[in-house]
């Protein structure tokens, strides 16, 4: 990173109350775990990998609901479990 990057974020932080310190330090931890992961499918496993390509094959095949249906039949299995 530039000085200069590095100037002017160190300028924005003098500024910045105390109480906020923790939320910004966690905020740069996220950036930066963020910013090492190139590929979210990483850490995806192999039975992830098999439902997405069931999923894909099912699209494929027309196998689908629309949302409408699938809201349906959501609320009427929670509403089966009150």
């Amino acid at each position: 990173m530039k000085a200069t990057s590095l100037n002017q974020i160190n300028n924005k932080l003098k500024n910045i109350p105390d109480d906020f310190l923790k939320d910004i330090i966690s905020y740069l931890d996220f950036i930066a775990d963020k910013s090492n992961t190139k590929d979210w499918a990483i850490g995806l496993s192999g039975k992830d990998f098999k439902l997405i390509a069931k999923g894909t094959e099912d699209i494929k095949t027309g196998k689908t609901h629309t949302h409408s249906a699938a809201m349906r039949k959501i609320t009427s299995h929670i509403n089966s479990k009150k």
